[in-house]
Order: structure tokens, then sequence, then C-alpha cells
């Protein structure tokens, strides 16, 4: 069972229920194995065109709760299918940094409303 608010995400494979936990440790442990800073992975991650990123923020997303070795994590992803690893990632991902409604720039204070534009 997965907890969304531990930026959690899970797919099933191998008959097995695995959980994808992205919290900071995990994005370091990310950039350790690779020795690329996050924002270049992501990036990476992002274009979709880089199955190393999808295996490292994969093996660094479970290796916590699985000790699943880096360097078999490449070929569990191809056998589990890029696609269903990559969405439980991205999954993840959304449910540990969230995108924050956007907020009025420049909003009213209290009691008071904006004055129409224009010059009178």
């Amino acid at each position: 069972m997965t907890n969304p608010m531990r930026g959690e995400a899970s797919f099933e494979a191998d008959g097995e229920t695995y959980v994808i936990t992205m919290n900071a440790d995990a994005l370091m442990m990310a950039e350790n194995i690779t020795g690329k800073p996050i924002s270049t992975i992501l990036a990476l991650f992002d274009s979709g065109a880089h199955l190393g990123m999808t295996a490292a923020l994969a093996w660094s997303g479970t290796y916590r709760q699985y000790a699943i070795p880096y360097d078999e994590m490449a070929d569990r992803v191809l056998r589990w299918g890029v696609p269903m690893v990559r969405e439980a990632v991205s999954k993840a991902m959304q449910h540990a940094w969230p995108e924050k409604e956007e907020e009025e720039a420049n909003p009213p204070k209290r009691g008071r409303r904006k004055a129409a534009a224009g010059t009178g």
C-alpha cells in the first residue's frame, strides 16, 4: 500500500508490488550513483530518451526497501516495462513535490478592490 503524502507510488512486476519512494534521500542517491546533479537527471528523465536516468531514479526510490543492486536495475526496468516504471517514478515525484497552485501575483488587501484600468 502506498502513501502519496510520503512521495510513494507503486507498480506490479514479477508477481510483486514494488513501492517507489521519491524523497530527498532518493534524489541524493540518484545524484551519487550517476555523478550528475539532480537538475540534469530530471531533464534527461523528462526527455524520455534516457533509460539510465529512469533506472537511476527507480533504483534510488526502491533501494531502501528492496536492496536491488544498481547494476541489475536497467535490466529489470527493461523486463518490467519502461513505460510502467517511468509512470510510477513520475507519480512518486508528483506526490513528493506537488506543483503549487498559482496564486494571484498581487492580491488585493482585505476589504479593498483593485481599481479599474484606464485614465478615468
